[in-house]
């Protein structure tokens, strides 16, 4: 009798635990809701992976209909920086250290979105390199440069070009008129002035508020000042010196820059 009565409660509290156990799962994908251990490398002899707590550090995925995101949080340890740290080695196994070389993308976000025609081609990115003699023998560091990468409105499909770089020097690249993947959309170039020292660009997306910067080039010094005489919007612009056919062959340095609304 004891045996029966031991059984039955048995499996009484075992209906119980699957019922809870259910109703838990359910409970969590319905909210969909995903917590990620924020992890910390540190780099000794060797990688190290430890978990924080998460009253101190968390990140937190929100997956729901029409909205993705990850959000980085911090609690207290208010000397301690919120975000991602990313480590490249080129060692084979977990752990293992081994020297990047020129060439290796340290970090990269790569952005996409379907298009009208259901392919997903890379739209944009943002890119972490290291550049020319970038890992120096025996220095102990890795220099790096910066890059974003992204589609012109004239396309073409899978068009993602670097349209700016910032080397490790901190000096500005721009995509100019004659680098690869341009249009006549981009806001650098040279123009050489004519025989009347008169120079057009063609731009189609250049607007009437433009702000156009200049500045003469090798090989010729002009005698007069150079300026901006005319834009006309969604088609060229025009640059002018005041010293007129004098100036003519001079190569005229532009970039435009255009104010947020």
């Amino acid at each position: 009798m004891n045996v029966t009565r031991y059984l039955a409660l048995f499996l009484v509290v075992s209906l119980l635990s699957g019922a809870f156990l259910l109703d838990a799962h359910n409970h969590l994908v319905k909210n969909k809701r995903i917590t990620l251990i924020a992890k910390t490398l540190a780099a000794h002899n060797h990688v190290k992976e430890h978990t924080q707590h998460v009253s101190k550090a968390a990140a937190t995925r929100d997956v729901s209909q029409g909205d993705s995101t990850i959000i980085l949080s911090q609690y207290g340890k208010n000397n301690d920086i919120p975000g991602i740290i990313s480590l490249k080695s080129r060692g084979l196994n977990s752990g293992d250290l081994a020297p990047v070389k020129v060439g290796d993308t340290l970090y990269q976000e790569t952005i996409s979105g379907v298009t009208d025609i259901n392919t997903v081609p890379t739209a944009a990115s943002v890119s972490i390199t290291v550049p020319t003699g970038g890992v120096p023998t025996g220095q102990g560091y890795v220099a790096t440069e910066f890059s974003v990468g992204l589609t012109s409105l004239d396309g073409p499909a899978k068009g993602m070009r670097p349209v700016f770089k910032i080397s490790s020097e901190g000096v500005l690249q721009l995509l100019e008129t004659t680098s690869t993947g341009s249009h006549t959309t981009v806001p650098s170039g040279i123009v050489t002035l004519n025989s009347s020292g008169i120079g057009t660009v063609t731009n189609v997306k250049i607007p009437a508020n433009a702000r156009i910067l200049l500045t003469a080039q090798p090989t010729k010094a002009p005698k007069g000042a150079m300026f901006v005489s005319a834009i006309t919007p969604n088609t060229s612009f025009t640059i002018k010196s005041t010293s007129g056919a004098t100036d003519a062959g001079v190569n005229v340095f532009y970039m435009i820059l255009v104010p947020l609304p």
